[in-house]
């Protein structure tokens, strides 16, 4: 069905004001046909099912909002659609979480250990990290999240 069968077909259909089963079948044919298209291609096939069903309930929703003097049925429903499929996309299908690198020192290899420098960084930019067995200090800055420098000191449990 073309864009302007569509949008014929719709403002017959809603001459009535009333839902009939023949506008559910052209809102469920709407939302199969937008989810058909290839942008969604890449979707789980579960969560590609709960965006149509959730897509048909916020047609089901919000078609008595649309106003045919202000545009045609066919991209006010599309937008509807997408809306929905996006809020769906983003509720279910959530992506893995990362598992958690040990970060090496650059130098010996050894394991890096999280020191607290917050002493002289209140806003918490700084995230310095000690390599306990070659005694150094690598300063990581957050917003950039790559070495800035390391400098030497001793372990003592104090960076002063």
């Amino acid at each position: 069905m073309t864009r302007a069968e569509y949008n014929e077909r719709f403002l017959r259909e809603t001459e009535g004001d009333e839902l009939t089963p023949e506008l559910k079948d052209l809102f469920a044919y709407l939302s199969i046909d937008v989810l058909s298209q290839k942008r969604f291609d890449g979707f789980n096939e579960e969560v590609k099912k709960l965006c149509h069903i959730f897509a048909y309930e916020a047609l089901l929703r919000h078609w008595r909002m649309f106003n045919p003097e202000k545009g045609e049925p066919y991209p006010y429903f599309v937008i509807i659609i997408r809306s929905s499929v996006a809020g769906t996309w983003c509720k279910y299908n959530k992506p893995k979480p990362r598992e958690s690198v040990k970060q090496k020192c650059k130098d010996c290899k050894g394991d890096l250990r999280k020191l607290d420098t917050t002493i002289g960084d209140p806003e918490g930019i700084r995230h310095d990290q000690y390599c306990p067995k070659c005694e150094k200090v690598w300063g990581v800055s957050k917003a950039m999240m790559t070495d800035i420098t390391y400098k030497h000191f001793k372990h003592d449990n104090d960076l002063t």
